[in-house]
């Protein structure tokens, strides 16, 4: 089927989303329509703000939907007639009645190296565990978590200094550049859908309010690790006292000869934290209310927190 008559759903929300809307349209996919997440209220005066995908779209006069919830509202698919659905960071679970109305059938384009890292947050996850390669599988959309065919893979570097907000950005440059052409192989029945070995699944599921915290009863690589997964947003943090420090970025260090988890050592000009295994540096961390700042110069005014425990 040729690319440019295909009748294409896309579903999707965020701005990863609308960078691969964007390139599909400038590429000459015919979106018929968009389904994305209701717009969200902004400030005490409940202004609306509009999705990323919304304003792309909108832009280039394409039909949106905003059902609150897709289960009990989706016949509108239906009335388009789509040959195709494409979804990527929808952000809600698509009817399995909806699935099965296009008839070259509905694609995902998942941010993990399946079956590894099934779920909503695989990019963190792959932080949290210190892989050093990840990549985005486009698979078939089932009835199960990320469980669907696989019809390709394309592999990335995680770099050492790449934290959430970076490796966001690396992966989203990547489906630009490739996904477009995965769809027109798939569209040309040129890709082959390879089912998934269920055993070496790995889960990477949301990322809840209580795992912000941060843990230093962890070696400092893996404290590291999970700094990298919450950063810039929403951000590890420890309480000093009654107080929440956003901890944005840190390095393992050697290894304390005596080591107090949770304890603050300033030594040489450089603010430290004890872990359990290690120790590990603060670079930059971020005060209730403030911008982000360096370690260096947080400690300009907080000189006596030497010796203080953060956990």
């Amino acid at each position: 089927m040729n690319f440019k008559e295909a009748r294409l759903v896309f579903m999707g929300t965020p701005d990863i989303s609308a960078s691969l809307l964007t390139a599909l349209i400038e590429e000459g996919f015919n979106v018929v329509g968009l389904v994305a997440q209701p717009d969200t209220i902004k400030g005490r005066g409940g202004s609306v703000e509009e999705v990323a995908t919304k304003k792309v779209a909108r832009a280039h006069g394409i039909k949106v939907w905003q059902p609150a919830s897709l289960r009990r509202e989706h016949e509108f698919i239906n009335a388009v007639a789509a040959d195709l659905i494409v979804t990527l960071a929808y952000g809600q679970i698509v009817p399995d009645e909806v699935l099965a109305w296009p008839h070259r059938g509905a694609l995902n384009v998942h941010g993990s190296l399946l079956p590894k890292l099934r779920g909503a947050a695989p990019m963190q996850y792959a932080l949290m565990q210190g892989l050093e390669t990840t990549g985005f599988t486009l698979m078939e959309m089932i009835d199960r978590l990320d469980a669907g065919k696989m019809y390709a893979k394309r592999e990335l570097q995680i770099d050492k200094d790449d934290d959430y907000g970076r490796l966001h950005a690396k992966m989203s440059a990547l489906i630009v550049t490739e996904v477009p052409a995965l769809l027109k192989k798939f569209l040309d029945g040129k890709l082959i859908g390879i089912p998934q070995n269920d055993q070496e699944a790995t889960f990477a599921y949301s990322i809840k309010p209580a795992q912000e915290h941060l843990d230093v009863n962890l070696d400092a690589i893996s404290f590291t690790n999970y700094v990298r997964a919450l950063a810039p947003t929403p951000g590890g943090y420890l309480l000093h006292g009654d107080t929440r420090i956003k901890i944005l970025k840190t390095t393992p260090v050697a290894m304390a000869e005596i080591n107090e988890p949770g304890r603050i050592v300033i030594d040489g000009g450089c603010l430290m934290l004890d872990v359990a295994s290690g120790r590990v540096n603060i670079d930059l961390l971020q005060l209730p209310g403030k911008r982000p700042v360096a370690a260096r110069d947080y400690l300009n005014g907080h000189r006596d927190i030497h010796g203080t425990f953060w956990q």
